[in-house]
């Protein structure tokens, strides 16, 4: 519900407005009230309500002198001027000091009502903005402004998890990801570093415990059918708003520990100080000297097996992904320091992630990192066949005919015979993007196509699934994270 302070020197006239919000207005509640201006002021700085209702002709502070003050102060609450007929074109003066409306007297319980329904629709938009915000601050351990938490979040208690499809997000190479927000109609709020990821944050009073679980296990179900693998830690207790970034702490820091490639994994986090990580794995101090030695002799054929043996071995030891990212960025520096004219380079970074996050299991990862790390004169050449306009014109042509189908890079580099890691090479050679950026963007225009011919003939969840969604509110997060706005928006534009 909104808050309201409503501000007259007339006890009768701020009754009246009182009962018009109690009995029409139901998401609206009168926070204060006040005698005039200066009290006003006083009260709207301390409770921040979200509308302030005032009349025009007040003592010790009129309605423009209070409206001045707040609009000095910063204050971003939304007024509301109550004035005579005589005093229209002085109340008309106010909107350039922030002043929302104005409504005359003597007050229609209609006009308020319409008015304040007007107000919702801005204020609903306000809020949704306002989570989006300080969800983004606390992901990056930034702490919100006094009082933000507590308006914005402000049930007594929430449930939080966090679930991820497929690998951890990329980290080292400074790709950029489109971040995504659920929808500002849904009553669980979202977000994810990206959209195999999703952050969700639950009142307490909607669900009890076992209710948020079984509800996310079906979100999950439902939106991301195609998925390989997923990881997913739950906070099984809720906690107060004031808590909720620690409880995000421990998530993510659970999530990053826990994600082993190819394995289905559910964390739930029960101890007051458990972040769901255990001690870290101990490396043998031998693990990367017998690859080392063949590097050291030129052997790199060997050096590969050997890679190839160590990752099967961490993958029985349900190594954790980040654990084994590091052990192979060392293989790579192993490489760079015994291989002539093998140094750092940008597009080996990028790969290198990409193996990691599109790698549906050992062997596949395998195959992706022998082929970024270690691949032979011969195999070069072979890319450099593929490696012209034309080809990417044939994958580009290959996936805007099938985006509509469960489309990943394993079954898009098969259908066209070629390797995952060649395949991201090209599109990001040539599209200057990833395979799930470039995938997600001919799906959006497509679906933005398909809206701008059809106008309001079809269904959301029509389009949806045209352009290879199967749930309509997944979608809709996605198209609002790429166009800014959500499919019923896009359709009034």
């Amino acid at each position: 519900m909104y808050s309201v302070l409503v501000t007259d020197d007339e006890p009768t006239a701020v009754k009246h407005i009182e009962s018009i919000i109690e009995k029409k207005c139901p998401d609206f509640y009168v926070a204060g009230r006040a005698r005039n201006g200066k009290e006003a002021l006083e009260k709207t700085l301390d409770i921040h309500p979200d509308i302030l209702i005032t009349d025009i002709r007040m003592p010790v502070m009129d309605g423009i002198q209070l409206s001045e003050a707040l609009y000095s102060s910063g204050e971003d609450t939304k007024i509301i001027i109550v004035s005579g007929y005589s005093e229209f074109g002085y109340a008309q003066s106010a909107i350039k000091l922030g002043v929302r409306d104005y409504i005359l007297k003597p007050v229609v319980p209609s006009e308020l009502q319409a008015l304040l329904f007007k107000l919702k629709e801005e204020l609903k938009d306000k809020y949704y903005q306002g989570r989006k915000e300080i969800i983004r601050k606390l992901s990056l351990g930034q702490a919100p402004k006094e009082g933000e938490m507590e308006k914005y979040f402000p049930y007594a208690l929430y449930y939080a998890a966090l679930v991820r499809r497929n690998g951890l997000p990329p980290r080292f190479s400074g790709q950029r990801n489109v971040e995504i927000f659920s929808d500002s109609n849904e009553t669980i709020f979202i977000y994810g570093r990206d959209e195999c990821e999703a952050l969700y944050i639950c009142p307490k009073e909607l669900v009890d415990g076992n209710d948020f679980i079984r509800l996310i296990e079906h979100k999950v179900e439902k939106e991301q059918p195609q998925t390989a693998y997923f990881t997913a830690v739950y906070g099984d207790e809720p906690v107060p708003c004031s808590r909720l970034q620690e409880l995000m702490k421990k998530l993510y820091r659970a999530l990053d520990c826990g994600i082993v490639l190819g394995k289905n994994k559910v964390i739930h986090l029960k101890g007051e100080e458990e972040d769901g990580c255990g001690k870290e794995p101990e490396v043998q101090e031998d693990g990367l000297c017998g690859l080392e030695k063949y590097c050291m002799k030129s052997n790199f054929s060997r050096a590969k097996e050997e890679m190839i043996r160590l990752l099967y071995k961490w993958d029985k030891e349900e190594r954790p992904q980040i654990w084994v990212e590091g052990m192979v960025h060392k293989i790579s520096y192993i490489l760079q320091k015994y291989r002539s004219g093998k140094g750092w380079n940008r597009e080996e970074e990028f790969l290198l992630e990409d193996a990691f996050l599109y790698s549906e299991n050992v062997q596949q990862l395998a195959d992706n990192l022998a082929e970024i790390l270690f691949k032979t004169p011969e195999e070069e050449a072979d890319f450099l066949k593929m490696d012209t306009q034309e080809y990417y014109n044939k994958i580009m042509k290959y996936i805007s005919g099938h985006f509509a189908q469960q489309l990943t890079l394993q079954s898009a580099s098969r259908a066209l015979g070629i390797s995952q890691t060649y395949l991201s090479k090209l599109i990001r050679k040539y599209g200057g993007e990833s395979f799930n950026s470039c995938l997600t963007r001919l799906r959006m225009e497509k679906a933005m196509e398909i809206m701008r011919t059809s106008g309001s003939r079809i269904y959301v969840k029509d389009v949806a699934e045209q352009v290879g969604y199967q749930d309509q509110f997944y979608f809709s997060r996605i198209f609002r994270a790429h166009t800014g706005m959500c499919p019923s928006d896009f359709w009034n534009e």
